[in-house]
């Protein structure tokens, strides 16, 4: 996953995930910033956000933004640094207001001190083919009259898919001739495996493993399934809606945020209410679904493109660079 542009240099610490790893890497990080001498310091995901607020009582650091990415940071012990650590940093942001939420509940941060950040998706890249559905489908030997469910993600518990699987079965059991695509790979996939077996749909169920061309496989689909247990933002919605399909999420993260209006959401872990939400996208009238493809991509414009989010965080880091009240 490395930038496109040239002018960003990329500069590994080699930090892993204990104090010997983190002592070791602090004077690899110093040497880093006096070099480059940064406006702003942004730092991502919990490990990042606590050695770098640590590390700024010792060392002058410029203005320090940490971003969580989920409304589960861990166990007491996370909790308890990243609440003992959160005053250390001039801003802190999550990627939807349910994890900002989850943040302030458990008094992670202070009420009203985290700024809400979507996450933003390439539009240019994911976009509804006619002559791509075709091929793709053609290439699994789907006829037009096979539906077919598509989930993409790391095969991880907190990605529920024995919940999918059970979903699929039900839905399968009802309206006949249904294929799964699950892309992703993760230590869950022989569990998955063998839940397909045991459930009798292993021959209508495609785990493809981690793949480069998600967006032929999104096109290719009718009904996109996030099944998770939880979730931060669910950025893969996003990407399927901006491929004008039918979405269905279990209400986790920021999956209603991310949806809006434009899909079907259901309970967590409840494999009944996510077969029926299938069920019902699935035979959704072509004008209908037509319709909630275009809304779909449209919010995806409005909200959760590159664009928009790229403002949103130059506009953050200019006003936190400029001293602007943030928090």
């Amino acid at each position: 996953m490395l930038p496109r542009s040239p002018e960003i240099k990329i500069e590994s610490i080699n930090l892993r995930k204990n104090i010997f790893s983190f002592v070791a890497a602090i004077p690899r990080i110093i040497k880093i910033i006096n070099e480059f001498e940064p406006d702003v310091i942004n730092t991502h995901l919990f490990h990042a956000n606590v050695v770098f607020r640590v590390l700024r009582i010792f060392h002058k650091m410029p203005v320090l933004i940490s971003s969580a990415h989920n409304s589960n940071e861990g166990g007491v012990v996370r909790r308890f640094l990243y609440r003992a650590t959160d005053s250390l940093c001039d801003v802190s942001t999550n990627v939807s207001l349910s994890a900002v939420r989850y943040f302030e509940k458990n008094r992670l941060v202070k009420n009203g001190a985290m700024r809400v950040m979507f996450n933003g998706i390439d539009e240019d890249a994911f976009y509804f083919d006619e002559a791509v559905r075709r091929r793709v489908r053609e290439s699994f030997l789907f006829s037009d009259d096979d539906r077919v469910v598509l989930a993409v993600g790391r095969l991880h518990k907190a990605k529920d898919y024995p919940n999918l699987l059970r979903a699929f079965s039900l839905s399968k059991q009802k309206l006949g001739s249904m294929f799964l695509i699950i892309v992703g790979d993760g230590e869950e996939k022989e569990v998955i495996i063998d839940l397909a077996v045991e459930l009798g749909i292993s021959e209508a169920v495609i785990i493809l493993g981690s793949r480069n061309d998600v967006p032929d496989l999104m096109n290719a689909c009718d009904v996109f399934v996030l099944s998770s247990a939880s979730e931060g933002f669910g950025l893969v919605l996003a990407e399927a809606m901006a491929c004008k399909r039918v979405v269905v999420s279990t209400d986790c993260g920021g999956a209603r945020e991310v949806m809006g209006e434009t899909g079907f959401v259901v309970p967590p872990s409840n494999s009944a209410a996510l077969a029926t939400a299938i069920c019902r996208a699935l035979t959704v009238p072509e004008r209908e679904r037509s319709r909630m493809g275009e809304l779909a991509r449209d919010r995806v414009k409005n909200y959760y493109s590159m664009s928009a989010s790229g403002d949103a965080w130059i506009s953050l880091y200019d006003a936190a660079f400029k001293g602007k009240k943030i928090r």
